[in-house]
Parts: C-alpha cells; sequence; structure tokens
C-alpha cells in the first residue's frame, strides 16, 4: 500500500438509534507529506513576499520554480504526465520564461496567473483525477474542479498534517512531532511579540538595544508578520489541493457522466425562445450595417467621412463594436449550452448569422484600428485591443466550424487557441514592439511625432530605442542635451521640449538602483546600456534636493 494512503480506522460513538459504535476512517500522513504541509506555510510566506507578482519578476519567478519543484518532488511516482500535460508544462514554461525576459509588468501578470493556473491543473491531472483522458471538452469542468472543488474540499487539512502522527511508524520517540510543535507556537507568538516590540520601541534605549542586537526594522518585520498572515490561506490552499488530488475521491470514474448529465439538465431553453431573442438582435444589425454602411466602410479605403479628423473617426464606435462582438460571443455559448435537444438547424443558422454579423463587426473595428495606428503609432491599450479582437475573430471561426463539423472540440480547441495567442503577446515583448515601432516610424519620417510620455510609460523594455531615439534627436536638433534638458525643466508642464522630456527620463531611469527581485533581463540590458551615460546636475538636483 501507497504510505502516503495510509488510513486508520477508529471507533466513534455510536449514532442514535444504533447499538454499535460507528467506523470512522481517519487519514493519516506519511512524513513526506508532514514535511510538505510546512513546506507550504514556507512558500505561502514567499508568495506575499512576491506579491504583486508583476513587478518582482526575478522573485517571483523564483517562488514558481519552486513551488512547481517541490510539489512533484513529493508527487513523485504518483503524477502521470500524458501528452496534453507535457504541453501544458511546456507552456507554462515558456510563460515563465517570458516573464523573466521581459519588464513589461502587464505581461508579467499574466504569465504568472497562467503557470499559477498550470500548477493547479498539473497537480488535479496528472495525479488520475480527469474526467476524461486526453484532448476532450470536458477540460472546462477540469479547470473548475481543479481550482475551486479540491483546493477548498480539504482546505483545512493542513493543521492535520502538520501534527498528526507520521503513517509510516516513526511515532515512538515523538521527536520530529515536538519539534514541529515548538517552531507551531514560535510561529504563533510572532504576531503578539512583534505588536509588543512595535508599542515598546517608542524608549530610545530599547530601540537601540534591539537595533544592536537585530539590526531591528519595524517596517520590514510588520511586513513580515503580514506575508505570514495572508500566506496561511495560500498554504491552506496549496496542501488542500494536494491532498484532495492524491486522495483519490474526485476520480471515481463517474464525474464525466454527471457533468454530461449536468450538461443537459441545464438544457431549459425551447428553440423559439431562443430564435425569438436572438432575432431581435440580428434585426438591429441589420438596420446598422444600411444605415451606417458608407461611415464604416470609409475605414477599408483610407478615406475619412467629412468633417472627422483620424482620432474622431477611429476612436467613434470602436469600444461600442468591440462589446457588441464580446456581447454575441456570449450569446452563441448561451445557445450552445441552454438550448434544448431537437432544434440543431436552427442552433447553427443562429450560431452562423450571429458569427456573421460579428465578423463585420470586428473586421470594421480592426480597420479602424489601422488606421488610428498608421497615424499616431503604437500605444499598449492599441495593441490589447488588436489582439483581443484577433481573439475575438479566431474564437467566432471555431464556431463557424462547429457548425459544420459536430464532433469537433470547440471548448478545447478554443482554450489552446486562447493560451497560444497569450503565449505570442508574451513572448513577442509587446513593450519592445511598440517602442521599436513608434520610434522606427518616427526616424523614417512616417510619424510627425513620438509621444516621449508613452515611451517612458513602457518601462525598460523601450530604453534601447529611448536612446536611439535621443541619438537621432541629438544630430537634428540646435541644442544640446544639457540645454534641451534645462529647457523641458523650466516648462516642466508645458507641450514641446520632447527632446528635454526624454533625456530627463533616461537620466531618471540611469540614476535609479532597483530591487534585486525585480530584475528581467530587459532590465539587465537597459542597465548595461545606460551605464557610463552622463547624468545632468539638473536631473540630480530634481531627484535629491538635499544635494
Amino acid at each position: 500500500m501507497d504510505e502516503n494512503n495510509k488510513q486508520e480506522v477508529v471507533l466513534s460513538a455510536p449514532a442514535a438509534g444504533e447499538t454499535t459504535p460507528a467506523l470512522k476512517v481517519r487519514r493519516s500522513f506519511s512524513s513526506i507529506e508532514k514535511l510538505f504541509a510546512w513546506i507550504c506555510i514556507v512558500l505561502g510566506f514567499f508568495y506575499c513576499k512576491a506579491f504583486p507578482m508583476s513587478l518582482t519578476h526575478f522573485g517571483a519567478s523564483i517562488f514558481i520554480v519552486s513551488l512547481y519543484a517541490v510539489t512533484f518532488i513529493v508527487l513523485r511516482g504518483r503524477a502521470r504526465f500524458g501528452a496534453l500535460q507535457t504541453a501544458v508544462l511546456v507552456s507554462a514554461g515558456l510563460a515563465l520564461v517570458s516573464a523573466l525576459i521581459w519588464a513589461d509588468p502587464g505581461t508579467a501578470f499574466l504569465c504568472f496567473c497562467y503557470t499559477l493556473m498550470a500548477y493547479a491543473y498539473l497537480v488535479y491531472s496528472t495525479t488520475g483525477n480527469s474526467l476524461e483522458n486526453g484532448f476532450n471538452d470536458l477540460i472546462s469542468a477540469d479547470l473548475v474542479r481543479a481550482f475551486f472543488s479540491l483546493p477548498f474540499s480539504s482546505f483545512a487539512k493542513l493543521f492535520p498534517a502538520l501534527f498528526s502522527d507520521p503513517a509510516d511508524g516513526s511515532r515512538g520517540k515523538g521527536v520530529l512531532r515536538t519539534a514541529l510543535k515548538i517552531l507551531f507556537g514560535l510561529a504563533l507568538a510572532v504576531i503578539p511579540t512583534v505588536i509588543v516590540v512595535m508599542l515598546l520601541s517608542y524608549d530610545v534605549n530599547f530601540s537601540w538595544m534591539l537595533d544592536s542586537m537585530f539590526r531591528y526594522d519595524g517596517a520590514e518585520l510588520a511586513n513580515n508578520v503580514i506575508c505570514f498572515i495572508f500566506g496561511m490561506p495560500v498554504a491552506m490552499y496549496l496542501f488542500g489541493l494536494y491532498f484532495s488530488a492524491v486522495g483519490g475521491k474526485f476520480s471515481d470514474g463517474t464525474g464525466a457522466q454527471r457533468f454530461i448529465d449536468h450538461a443537459e439538465k441545464v438544457r431549459v431553453l425551447p428553440p423559439v425562445t431562443a430564435a425569438a431573442a436572438v432575432l431581435p438582435l440580428l434585426f438591429v444589425y441589420a438596420v446598422f450595417f444600411v444605415s451606417q454602411w458608407g461611415y464604416y466602410t470609409s475605414a477599408f479605403t483610407g478615406v475619412l467621412p467629412e468633417g472627422l479628423s483620424y482620432a474622431e473617426y477611429a476612436r467613434g464606435g470602436f469600444f461600442e463594436l468591440c462589446s457588441v462582438a464580446f456581447i454575441n460571443l456570449l450569446a452563441v455559448v448561451a445557445i450552445g449550452r441552454y438550448m434544448k435537444r431537437g432544434g440543431e438547424v436552427l442552433n447553427k443558422i443562429l450560431c452562423m448569422l450571429l458569427a456573421a454579423a460579428t465578423l463585420v463587426l470586428i473586421a470594421t473595428a480592426m480597420s479602424k484600428l489601422a488606421l488610428y495606428i498608421g497615424r499616431y503609432g503604437l500605444t499598449r491599450d492599441r495593441v490589447q485591443a488588436a489582439w483581443f479582437m484577433i481573439l475575438l475573430t479566431l474564437l467566432f471561426l471555431i464556431v463557424v466550424i462547429k457548425q459544420f463539423v459536430p464532433r469537433f472540440k470547440a471548448v478545447a480547441v478554443s482554450m489552446t487557441v486562447t493560451v497560444v495567442m497569450l503565449l505570442a503577446l508574451s513572448l513577442c515583448g509587446p513593450n519592445r514592439l511598440i517602442a521599436k515601432y513608434n520610434v522606427d516610424k518616427y526616424i523614417s519620417g512616417e510619424l510627425a511625432y513620438v509621444d516621449v510620455d508613452t515611451l517612458h510609460y513602457l518601462g525598460d523594455d523601450a530604453i534601447p530605442d529611448m536612446l536611439r531615439l535621443e541619438k537621432h534627436m541629438s544630430e537634428h536638433s540646435s541644442l544640446s542635451a544639457k540645454g534641451a534638458l534645462d529647457a523641458f525643466l523650466r516648462d516642466r508642464f508645458g507641450t514641446g521640449h520632447e527632446y528635454g522630456k526624454l533625456v530627463y527620463y533616461l537620466d531618471m531611469r540611469a540614476s535609479e538602483k532597483p530591487d534585486w527581485s525585480e530584475y528581467s533581463l530587459s532590465t539587465l540590458k537597459a542597465e548595461r546600456l545606460l551605464r557610463g551615460r552622463e547624468i545632468h546636475d539638473s536631473v540630480i538636483e530634481e531627484l535629491n534636493p538635499d544635494v
């Protein structure tokens, strides 16, 4: 018998009306599981130290690698990686690599979220809890079970694991158990001790003594206490996920059929009702296309409607079109999910009409966006909007394919496409792409103006192109870098002085020193390029008035 699944049968008091004691099965924990429970507390603490993970690229990456390594060492011999699990693991690795390469917080946030989601799914699926093996449409239900059902069903199992006797029979001496109890008692004493120390720190002699003994830092100590407190629920979640995954109660072989039966029960929408709900939308789209045909098709010809600027035309209705496309996607999902059987032909017609209308809306919005980018360059919002519309286009094409190929695994393919799109966005380095595009277009003369503020907000990913832009401006400006900087500082909140503003931002970044946990390869490259660059005295005075 696997030592991780040893159980102890104990007698419990008989229930009312019974004459014999009831049998109760108590789960025992092996030494490695007890050690893992304590490691979960440490991981929870460091998760909070790395939070928000979008700003601590290197620190968060160490946490992610440690989490995966420790968990699958504990699961050695029990975890079974199929083709799907291997693909998920590889994709999580690519997401982590992307977060280490680029300094963009938005990209890092998406990457770290995905790696944590992939972790939960891998612990769930590699231990045999999947509803169906392989690539299938029940993966959406698997994700819900992995993220919520497993960890929260055993959320409090962390504490029995910490203090129960080991299942391998090594309870005799009780040395390990006593040591763990002492450590837990010390951990409980941390909070009241810190509060008392902070209250008594008003005394100068007491504070001096603490500083000399422990190099006492009240703010850092308080931060560690907060991380310990909020790290406990994280530890309970991690151990609860592990405990349920290896416990086997979610892998009884009947989950898939129960899910299919439940999916059939929620099909309560009569076909005629679905048609009545969708036809008004289709009528509105028809009227809209006819009434606005000339206005919106101007984007395809590149000719602006009379009386509108590029900005007014491109922004007008753009986000509304995106919102309508997303609503249509929800409508298609609702029809497929809740419409009763027997209306398959009507289902296909409704979904096809909604998909066709949406694809026209997306094409129009994309054309308007392309017109705007060609005139004013790239920004984060424009890149994210383009990415979202491309993703919506792919999802609606999947909807169309599903209508002609009933056995097509639309849900699984949609999730795969979403992950691939996420990795593509992350690995390309959107901030680096934006900076390079805008600087290239400005230097070539295709853009009349470059927004230095936008480049600055792109962070370290934009530093190579900002330096390239500085060199170009210095060669085509009558002002020296010092003169341009002085002009900008005299009129800091005015318009113009883009050259001085650029010099100021570069000087300011060159004078900064990020925390070790915030580093990425892009940050290292930026510091290497900025090293040895002259920092002007006016910027030093601006940043440090006391110098």
